[in-house]
């Protein structure tokens, strides 16, 4: 539940695990879940500091749309949840890898 100005604050996010944990370079579009705890409707999420579609499951879990091009090559991504105010902030990266 998104929460408003003199509600009870939004909890601070925590990332655990990304289900899959890894893709192939060039596989294409890619649905991505965080598993987790403190996930609200107006989470956020960014890939290496860019704002993705985040799709609100439940308070532990989020799906996120990661587009082919951000898979393309290989390497590491950095995915961190944002809830916003009032009160909630930002979770710990978790890294996801890109074979």
């Amino acid at each position: 539940m998104l929460l408003t100005a003199g509600a009870t604050k939004n909890p601070l996010p925590v990332a655990k695990s990304l289900s899959p944990a890894s893709t192939t370079h060039g596989s294409g579009d890619l649905a991505l879940t965080i598993h987790g705890t403190g996930f609200v409707p107006g989470s956020q999420v960014t890939w290496n500091g860019t704002t993705l579609f985040a799709g609100y499951v439940s308070a532990t879990q989020l799906t996120v749309y990661v587009p082919a091009s951000d898979v393309a090559s290989a390497g590491t991504a950095t995915l961190v949840v944002t809830n916003p105010a009032p009160a909630g902030g930002a979770s710990a990266a978790l890294a996801f890898t890109i074979n």
